[in-house]
């Protein structure tokens, strides 16, 4: 959980480094799709 932590912080310092929603949409998505992989790994 510690890494995930980090990897949030991690983005939002970058979505606050960006202007355009549109990138902040993307970093969005890719996050979920991290987070998603996570759950798998965890349950499989």
């Amino acid at each position: 959980m510690k890494f995930l932590d980090k990897a949030l912080d991690e983005l939002e310092n970058f979505s606050s480094d960006q202007e355009t929603g549109h990138h902040e949409r993307a970093l969005t998505f890719v996050l979920v799709g991290f987070v998603s992989l996570i759950v798998l790994t965890a349950l499989i």
